[in-house]
């Protein structure tokens, strides 16, 4: 990664992050999105140039190693999802669900994968989803997913589709997600990174449980 960054960022960059990899190496894992949160209203200061680059390198970074893990995956979502904006004049996606019965299917998916992402147990990983689905409160909930059936890629589809839900529709579905998360009173580091990403992806505000 360090050679790639020496081909591929431009000099200045290249040095600080040889400068600050030691600093970065000592940070508790809990401040690590906060500090990403804190740097991007000075990433949006970047040309459009630097930030191709710079969203290049990223991604580089991210699948390095031929997988995505927790961190890389809400690092990626929470940071390019930010930045898009600024640099990207894409239209927002149209809205074509306004009704949450219509993806109750694709958040018992979600769900499913976050509820086993908290628990040890079975019984604890059903709880958290039943209590997440009854948030949603909308008609019959659909059967908890196989957890052989469960992973990022899962959560990244669910989350491309519900970006063309309508504002309140998406609001309950993160709604449902902080309260299956948090069904065992107990919310993890890497769960509150994975609510950031999902909040991320939907263009939610993160709700103040997670800040």
């Amino acid at each position: 990664q360090i050679e790639y960054l020496a081909g591929h960022a431009e000099s200045p960059v290249y040095n600080e992050v040889l400068r600050l990899l030691p600093f970065i190496d000592g940070m508790p894992v809990e401040s690590r999105l906060p500090l990403v949160d804190m740097a991007v209203s000075a990433l949006k200061r970047m040309s459009e140039n630097e930030y191709k680059m710079f969203r290049d390198n990223v991604q580089y970074l991210v699948s390095a190693d031929k997988q995505v893990d927790l961190f890389e995956y809400a690092l990626q979502k929470t940071l390019l999802r930010n930045l898009q904006s600024a640099y990207s004049r894409v239209k927002p996606p149209p809205v074509r669900y306004n009704d949450i019965r219509v993806l109750l299917p694709a958040c018992g998916r979600l769900l499913s994968c976050l509820a086993y992402w908290g628990a040890d147990e079975m019984d604890v990983a059903r709880k958290a989803f039943e209590k997440g689905m009854e948030r949603l409160g909308s008609g019959m909930p659909p059967e908890m997913s196989p957890l052989d059936s469960c992973g990022l890629p899962v959560i990244d589809a669910v989350l491309n589709q519900a970006v063309e839900a309508a504002p309140m529709v998406r609001k309950q579905i993160l709604d449902a997600c902080v309260t299956c998360i948090g069904a065992d009173g107990c919310v993890t580091i890497e769960e509150a990174e994975l609510i950031r990403a999902v909040a991320g992806s939907m263009d939610c505000p993160l709700p103040p449980l997670m800040n």
